[in-house]
């Protein structure tokens, strides 16, 4: 019988000494085992102790937790007012219009719901290089303040509660004025707008090389408001009016009108009617029709009653000026002629007895030249008319008296009107004269 020696079991040795990735097993051991665990079944849980679905606002505030526990936290209940308080006097402000917080050294807008991005700015090199520039401009520059002054910590912000004539005294006399008709802030040497509102822009302009250089010139005459300027705006203006100063008056105005040209337009008179428009020239000149429209007597021309200036202009014209000469020697020709045969009519006593009788052979003209029988006269109520409106008239006699002692003499007078026309016409050529004496026939017949 046999014997085997036993020989050790090294199969395993041997399964080590050919695998040569046992190393890298080792590492992916524990990982086979994660993936195992997770394929495996959860245990089972009971019916109490299964967690409800979170509804959405929940899964909100846990988002929003997460969030905030890396940003700094906002101070919502701090108002612009609190974070002023909370830092040295002329540091930070609030600005009037937009309520929001501003830093006055350099002029910025800050977030007061977050102190640390404050003190960041306050700590930065731009605030520290603004702060150290504004000391060592009130270390050169000493400024006294005057009685009702508004101190002002931020230069560059606008001013709203600081009016014109405080900023007036906050500069010495004569630099700045307020302008009497705008209201505006005005440089006296410049004689330029300033801005009120903002002091650093005056300052600026204060320091400029133009306001340097105006400043060493004359001073210009202040302007006297008590005189009304006109304005032409042509080429040669009128010269400016002169104040004449009286003992019983304080000043009186005194104004030169311009020059008459084509270019000037007269203004409207909206209230002044037609009927007064008619009483300021001569009579005879105007006349109003449908109580609304102006009308020229001569030239029978409608014309605009609320510009005095195109009246005056159509009346200065060649057409209307030769009309008017004419019709003045026709008036003229027929008193002369009316005269001489009144003269030769009735023997002459006095002057007031020659006017009535010219009077009367007037009236027995017209009413013969319209074709009114004289009887008309008789009607009291045209009596009464003619005896106050007619001047020289007196008592109007009887139509029996007038057609006896007036008529034929006014026929008289026609008709040696007639023979110098038709004696006239004797000078003329044959073309000229059927035509004048047609005008002659229809116009005495009108």
């Amino acid at each position: 019988m046999s014997h085997r020696e036993s020989t050790p079991d090294t199969s395993n040795e041997d399964d080590v000494e050919d695998d040569p990735n046992q190393d890298e097993e080792k590492h992916t051991e524990p990982l086979i085992k994660i993936e195992i665990l997770d394929r495996l079944p959860s245990p089972p849980q009971e019916e109490d102790d299964v967690p409800e679905d979170p509804s959405p606002e929940k899964l909100h505030q846990r988002k929003s937790k997460l969030v905030l526990k890396n940003v700094a936290k906002a101070a919502v209940n701090m108002s612009s007012e609190d974070r002023v308080r909370q830092y040295p006097k002329g540091t930070l402000h609030v600005d009037p219009v937009s309520r929001e917080l501003v830093c006055t050294r350099c002029n910025v807008v800050l977030d007061h719901t977050r102190k640390g991005s404050i003190d960041k700015h306050l700590k930065a090199q731009m605030h520290v290089k603004n702060l150290r520039k504004k000391e060592g401009l009130k270390k050169e520059v000493v400024a006294e303040r005057e009685e009702g002054e508004v101190p002002e910590s931020t230069p560059g912000k606008i001013s709203l509660y600081v009016s014109c004539e405080t900023r007036v005294r906050q500069y010495p006399e004569g630099t700045l004025h307020v302008d009497p008709d705008t209201g505006d802030l005005m440089c006296s040497t410049c004689n330029v707008i300033m801005d009120h509102t903002r002091k650093g822009s005056i300052d600026k302009h204060l320091l400029a090389k133009s306001h340097i250089k105006n400043s060493a010139k004359p001073a210009a005459p202040k302007r006297n408001h008590s005189v009304l300027r006109v304005n032409t705006f042509q080429k040669y203006h009128a010269k400016r009016p002169k104040v004449k100063a009286e003992d019983d008056q304080p000043f009186e105005r005194v104004i030169q009108a311009s020059p008459k040209t084509s270019n000037s337009v007269s203004k409207a008179a909206i209230k002044v009617t037609p009927a007064e428009r008619v009483a300021q020239y001569p009579a005879g000149m105007l006349h109003v029709e449908d109580d609304s429209t102006l009308f020229c007597s001569i030239c029978n021309v409608s014309l605009d009653h609320t510009r005095k200036g195109s009246i005056d202009k159509h009346l200065r014209t060649q057409l209307h000026t030769e009309k008017h000469d004419r019709q003045q020697r026709l008036k003229e020709a027929r008193e002369r002629r009316q005269s001489a045969a009144v003269g030769e009519g009735f023997s002459r006593t006095t002057d007031a007895r020659d006017g009535r009788n010219l009077a009367l052979f007037r009236l027995v003209e017209a009413f013969t030249a319209a074709e009114i029988p004289l009887h008309k006269l008789d009607h009291p109520k045209l009596r009464d008319y003619l005896a106050e409106n007619v001047s020289n008239l007196g008592a109007l006699p009887s139509s029996a008296r007038l057609r006896v002692g007036y008529l034929p003499k006014v026929r008289e007078a026609l008709r040696r009107e007639k023979e110098q026309k038709m004696a006239a016409l004797d000078e003329t050529i044959d073309s000229v004269r059927i035509d004048s004496l047609t005008y002659l026939i229809h116009g005495e017949e009108q």
